[in-house]
């Protein structure tokens, strides 16, 4: 059920945010723990409705098919990886009373979009052929708590004294 995938999403985010305070020395405390748990939630259930859009759109065609799979691929990388990038870097500023969000959308969400294709295109192959639509959010959950640990250090502004 989508509460269980957003649970799950909080409890992933919540770990990738320790994690990269203890591998990566990013600055951290309660809040920003909370903030992650709710932007992982959040993205969870826009995945969540993806995977029903998607099999829903596709439906007719054969599941288990190259160019389905590659179609339904195409898709995410092209569409809701982009979006996604750009909610988390607006989400993650916003809660955190940064300001600058248009600037640091523009500024980011390409490369995190290509970050995002090398882990989520490979991701996506395997969910679309293998794993059925109830089961995605979870293993994405599993792959997101490294990629968010990448996703945090990168948007996290460097602290005043630290080397570049």
């Amino acid at each position: 059920p989508l509460r269980t995938k957003l649970l799950t999403a909080a409890a992933s985010n919540a770990a990738s945010e320790l994690l990269s305070y203890r591998l990566a020395g990013v600055p951290g405390g309660p809040a920003a723990l909370l903030r992650q748990c709710a932007i992982g939630a959040a993205l969870t259930g826009l995945v969540h409705k993806w995977y029903a859009l998607i099999e829903e759109a596709f439906a007719s065609w054969p599941s288990s098919a190259v160019r389905t799979i590659a179609a339904k691929t195409a898709l995410q990388m092209t569409i809701l990886e982009p979006v996604l990038v750009a909610i988390y870097i607006a989400a993650k500023r916003t809660l955190s009373g940064q300001r600058g969000v248009l600037p640091a959308i523009r500024a980011q969400v390409a490369k995190l979009t290509v970050a995002a294709w090398s882990v989520w295109g490979p991701a996506a192959v395997v969910q679309y052929r293998f794993v059925p639509v109830d089961y995605r959010n979870f293993v994405s959950n599993v792959l997101n708590l490294a990629y968010t640990v990448y996703l945090i250090t990168t948007t996290t502004p460097e602290r005043p004294g630290s080397a570049p």
